[in-house]
């Protein structure tokens, strides 16, 4: 169904509306094609004890979130394309007129996500239609380079998705396609995909306006000035942790707010995947071991409180305090995470 824009909230059990807790609002990974905010990685249960109200997003995915068909581009040139992040824009709203009734405070509120997630906080801190809705972000594992294959679609490329899924349908009149069922428009998206040349076949376009590419948005300053916490884990694939020192180098010479970076290097124990891959960190970030099969030992669950600790923090004061420095340009400081 495209009914899908719900959101999760954890929050400390003693929260009123007086409490005026800060706010950590995550964005899920999948590609933009897949996922959901309440996979059990996600639970919320640490950071509400540890005094932070903690709210999940779902948004549309695949092509019900990123379908650009020419008569939709030309109703809404703005926003057409990336109505994904429109329902996340969407939560963010929600949470500023609403989060105070659960012990939130509508003004301190963290954007964070990972892969995709992350992707798609880079889209909004670049985008004017988010402006005020957060004062810090974390992306993990997001892909910071220029040259990085995960940047925003041109307009053309999203329109020859769009007329791959009109083929399959046998038709390309808008009014035809939209009174297809949900059920048949993702049929027909599964067969497009194998004539679509792309891995990710409906993804996010850049206008120039509301949505940019963050590759082309931050070199020229247009980003929000807040504090930024990112970082990536040793397996990354497709380079998704390399560039963040030239993020942090744009930020500092334009005279930004702090940026925070880390570097998650734990191999995983257990035989089902090894290693440290994309996105095993969340376990730890979370603080949701307990919900794994993973023989995790005292010194990840020691790891896992330290990174709590930290991403809580930050949430709460845009510093994740302790050990873990601002990047400067004298000390491009990476924390590192290892149970060793």
């Amino acid at each position: 169904s495209e009914d899908c824009l719900t959101l999760d909230i954890w929050k400390p059990a003693d929260a009123t509306s007086s409490s005026k807790l800060p706010v950590a609002v995550w964005i899920h990974g999948g590609g933009l094609q897949s996922g959901w905010s309440s996979e059990i990685e996600f639970s919320g249960e640490d950071w509400a004890r540890s005094g932070v109200i903690l709210v999940s997003v779902n948004y549309r995915l695949a092509e019900f979130g990123f379908f650009l068909h020419p008569a939709v581009l030309e109703e809404n040139p703005e926003s057409a394309g990336n109505f994904g992040f429109l329902d996340q824009i969407a939560a963010l709203q929600w949470v500023k007129r609403n989060i105070a009734a659960f012990g939130g405070d509508p003004d301190n509120v963290m954007l964070f996500g990972q892969s995709a997630g992350a992707i798609s906080v880079m889209a909004l801190v670049s985008s004017p239609l988010a402006a005020g809705l957060f004062n810090k972000a974390a992306m993990q594992s997001g892909g910071f380079r220029s040259d990085n294959m995960l940047g925003a679609r041109g307009v053309e490329g999203s329109l020859y998705a769009a007329r791959a899924l009109a083929a399959a349908a046998g038709t390309d009149d808008i009014a035809a396609l939209r009174s297809l069922s949900a059920e048949e428009v993702h049929s027909f998206a599964e067969q497009a995909r194998a004539s679509i040349p792309f891995p990710f076949p409906w993804w996010h376009t850049a206008n120039g306006t509301s949505f940019q590419d963050f590759r082309r948005a931050y070199p020229a300053g247009a980003v929000a000035d807040v504090p930024y916490l990112l970082g990536g884990v040793a397996g990354d694939w497709l380079g998704l942790g390399e560039g963040m020192d030239e993020f942090a180098a744009s930020r500092s010479s334009a005279g930004g707010k702090p940026v925070y970076i880390y570097n998650f290097n734990r191999e995983l124990p257990g035989d089902i995947q090894a290693g440290a891959f994309h996105a095993c960190e969340l376990w730890y970030m979370f603080g949701t071991m307990e919900y794994s099969s993973r023989p995790f030992t005292d010194d990840d669950l020691r790891l896992s409180c330290e990174m709590v600790r930290y991403w809580t923090d930050f949430a709460k004061t845009g510093n994740p305090g302790g050990e873990w420095k601002a990047w400067t340009e004298e000390n491009p400081n990476h924390i590192v995470f290892n149970a060793e």
